[in-house]
């Protein structure tokens, strides 16, 4: 009897300490989870969702599981959104204000049609229908027409 009453307090130490230990676990899974997260996402994904990828990144890594719990009840569904969508026209090699070739408008020839930089026959105009054609083509691709 002795021996069961001395037990208790151990016994309950010992519980205290494996429930403090998986919540430690726990929330460093959760730390580790939202740092991967933050680190792996697209920083198009980031600007798309109004965020700021290194901000992030360096918050979740400094601050540890406080900030990786904000950024997965918060910016992750923004970021995730963002990213199924897709990047929006404006993103990567044209981004941040770099020249933008200007959509076509009607009746444009598409733009494999133009010379390349290494020059190439000048387009002339189809006699039918007036869009640039190559001689070499033999016929307008617009209206079908033989070029002479």
């Amino acid at each position: 009897m002795l021996l069961a009453t001395s037990a208790g307090p151990a016994l309950f130490a010992g519980a205290v300490f494996l429930v403090l230990l998986c919540v430690f676990a726990a929330l460093l899974g959760v730390w580790i989870w939202g740092l991967v997260d933050a680190a792996k996402r697209p920083e198009w994904a980031y600007v798309d969702a109004g965020a700021n990828k290194t901000l992030w990144v360096v918050l979740v890594a400094v601050l540890g599981w406080v900030l990786a719990i904000v950024y997965l009840a918060a910016i992750r569904p923004g970021v995730r959104a963002a990213e199924e969508r897709g990047p929006r026209y404006g993103y990567g090699p044209y981004a941040q204000g770099a020249w933008m070739p200007p959509p076509p408008g009607p009746g444009t020839p598409p733009p494999s049609w133009q010379p390349g930089p290494g020059g190439g026959a000048a387009p002339r105009a189809c006699a039918a229908c007036g869009s640039p054609s190559h001689a070499a083509d033999g016929f307008c691709r617009a209206c079908g027409a033989r070029l002479s």
